[in-house]
C-alpha cells in the first residue's frame, strides 16, 4: 500500500513538471557530472529499485551537492523548515498510518527538496485550485431532468474556473466556464470559455487573494492564497 502511494504521488509529480512552466518552475542548471549521475542511478537501483526517475529533471531541481549528500547519507537534505512541513502535513493525512518521522526519512530517499515542497504545495487549498479549478453556482438553473440530478446520477450544472492554455498566447491562464443553458436540439450543456484578467482574479473569486503584487496564479513562482 505504501509503495502505490509513493508511485501515485510520483506520478502527479511528473506530471505537473511536464504541465507547468520548466522556466518558471526550475532554476537549477543541469551540470551533474557523470561520476555523481552514475553513483545516483546505482543508489536508487539499491534504495529503490521500483521507482524511475528522470534523471534531466532531478537534476533541474537540485544542485549536484545535494545528489552527493543523499549518496553518501542516504537521504536529500532538507531544511528544517521544509522538514516540520511535511510531518505537519503526513500527521493531518489519514492514508498515511506510518510516524511523521518514519515517513519523512522515507520520503528523503526518494524526494528532493523542491519535489517534496510542490507536493506539500499540491495538498493545500491552492495546490487543488491549482490541480481542479473551483466551481460556483451558476445563475441558470438546469430545469431539465431533475431526478438525475437528485439521484446523483447526473451533475449539477455549475461554472468552472481553472487554469487552461490561452490559444493566443500559449501559456497557462485562469479561464472561466461559464454555464448558459442548454442545447435545444440534444439537451447538452453549454459553456461560453473566457480568460481573466488579472486584475479580475479577486472579483471573480471571492476569498483569493495576491500574497504580494498580481501575478499569473497558473504559474508556479506566484504567491496567492484562498480563504475560501
Amino acid at each position: 500500500m505504501k509503495v502505490l502511494i509513493i508511485l501515485i504521488v510520483l506520478f502527479i509529480i511528473l506530471y505537473i513538471f511536464s504541465f507547468v512552466n520548466k522556466k518558471e518552475l526550475f532554476t537549477q542548471s543541469n551540470n551533474w557530472s557523470n561520476k555523481t549521475k552514475n553513483n545516483f542511478i546505482l543508489f536508487q537501483e539499491k534504495v529503490n529499485p521500483g521507482i524511475v526517475f528522470d534523471l534531466n529533471i532531478i537534476q533541474e531541481q537540485s544542485e549536484e551537492q545535494e545528489a552527493i549528500l543523499l549518496i553518501n547519507s542516504g537521504m536529500w537534505p532538507w531544511s528544517n523548515n521544509t522538514q516540520q512541513l511535511y510531518m505537519d502535513s503526513v500527521s493531518r493525512n489519514p492514508y498515511i498510518r506510518t510516524s511523521p518521522e518514519d515517513s519523512m526519512n522515507n520520503a528523503r530517499q526518494i524526494y528532493n527538496e523542491t519535489a517534496i515542497l510542490q507536493i506539500i504545495k499540491l495538498q493545500s487549498k491552492e495546490g487543488q485550485f491549482l490541480l481542479h479549478g473551483i466551481k460556483q453556482p451558476s445563475d441558470i438553473k438546469y430545469d431539465n431532468n431533475t431526478f438525475g440530478i437528485n439521484s446523483g446520477l447526473i451533475s449539477s450544472s455549475n461554472n468552472i474556473i481553472r487554469c487552461n492554455i490561452n490559444p493566443y498566447t500559449n501559456e497557462l491562464q485562469l479561464q472561466k466556464s461559464e454555464y448558459i443553458g442548454n442545447d435545444g436540439l440534444f439537451n447538452v450543456r453549454q459553456y461560453i470559455n473566457t480568460f481573466i484578467k488579472q486584475s479580475d482574479i479577486t472579483t471573480n473569486i471571492p476569498g483569493f487573494r495576491f500574497i504580494e503584487t498580481e501575478c499569473n496564479p497558473c504559474i508556479d513562482s506566484c504567491k496567492f492564497e484562498l480563504t475560501i
